[in-house]
């Protein structure tokens, strides 16, 4: 446990200011509550060791955080990345300036934690863009799904066809060497164009008589005659 703890202050040494001992990577936020939390020990230490512009100027980050948590600002990862570095460059320029002594616009900063202002309004824009994007992706994604799902449902009626019986085959009117399909003869009809069926080895043509064993295949297993047979 002691060497755990030595370990923690020797990667967290703020008194060693050399190259060497480099500050952590802060973990990005988990919640809008994780950032909210960290603003929140920042108030409580300007409240009682800084001036009274620091805290208010805290306290006004604060609050407007409180108000971004109960708006619809899409809370993903990516979303907070960006609110959290959109709030470490207001106090990033609030240090600035108060190096630089300019005690004008050190007031001003707490007007920057606002929906209006430029700086959230292009950090808001940028969070909801990316939101649209990947709603649009995911939807393209599911509409890829549902395609393929119902090309599959498609392919698996088509893989269910109805066995033809020898004596129907054999009574199939004919064309050279190819058998009339039944499908073209149905009412379903055959998915083949220009004359031409799916089946290489079937082929679509009207013929002069149709055999009554063969009619009455067709209209068990395929919902009954073309209008053309009829």
């Amino acid at each position: 446990m002691e060497h755990e703890k030595r370990n923690r202050i020797r990667g967290n040494d703020m008194s060693n200011f050399s190259r060497k001992n480099k500050l952590l990577t802060p973990p990005a936020p988990s919640s809008s509550s994780a950032i909210i939390g960290a603003v929140v020990v920042l108030c409580s230490i300007a409240q009682h060791f800084y001036r009274p512009t620091v805290y208010e100027t805290f306290t006004a980050a604060l609050n407007f955080l409180g108000e971004l948590r109960v708006s619809e600002l899409p809370a993903t990862p990516e979303a907070l990345v960006d609110l959290a570095a959109w709030v470490d460059d207001r106090l990033e320029l609030f240090r600035v300036l108060i190096i630089e002594e300019n005690w004008t616009e050190v007031d001003d900063i707490k007007k920057h934690f606002n929906a209006s202002h430029e700086s959230f309004v292009r950090v808001h824009q940028l969070i909801l863009r990316r939101d649209v994007a990947a709603a649009v992706k995911a939807a393209h994604a599911s509409s890829n799904r549902s395609n393929h799902q119902s090309r599959g449902e498609r392919n698996s009626e088509a893989d269910k066809r109805t066995p033809i019986p020898i004596e129907i085959r054999e009574a199939l009117p004919r064309q050279g060497s190819k058998q009339i399909c039944l499908r073209f003869l149905s009412a379903q009809g055959c998915r083949g164009k220009n004359g031409s069926c799916v089946i290489k080895n079937l082929c679509h043509f009207k013929p002069a008589a149709l055999p009554e064993n063969v009619r009455e295949f067709i209209t068990k297993n395929y919902g009954g005659l073309s209008v053309d047979m009829q």
